[in-house]
């Protein structure tokens, strides 16, 4: 539930709010103090749109993530997992270059085109 409202940029007021719920019921639920009755659990995984789910409330086991991947594989596979993320990004980068001498091509043949019909 963390990750959904860091990625959505909610407060825990916000989303208790919004559940109708106090703030305070909400980070008991977080940290995992208390459980949701199956109806509140039901209500958390319809707002959220699944991505906090009803087997995640009711077990407690969060699906992994990116905020946890450093916890669960470790400090090393994380530094395997950003130099893997970093050459994909720079092959992207790379990517986006050829796609836009490409567009320029085309751009230039479709202008050569029309040049040839007038």
């Amino acid at each position: 539930m963390k990750e959904y409202l860091f990625r959505n940029n909610l407060t825990v007021k916000e989303f208790a709010f919004q559940l109708g719920i106090s703030a305070s019921y909400l980070y008991q639920l977080i940290k995992r103090e208390r459980k949701p009755s199956l109806k509140l659990a039901q209500k958390i995984e319809k707002i959220t749109q699944g991505a906090v789910d009803l087997n995640q409330l009711i077990n407690g086991e969060p699906p992994v993530g990116l905020l946890d991947f450093e916890d669960i594989y470790g400090d090393n596979n994380s530094q395997n997992f950003q130099k893997r993320l970093l050459e994909i990004e720079n092959k992207f980068i790379l990517y986006n270059k050829r796609l836009s001498l490409i567009e320029k091509r085309i751009l230039k043949l479709e202008n050569n085109k029309k040049d040839n019909f007038n």
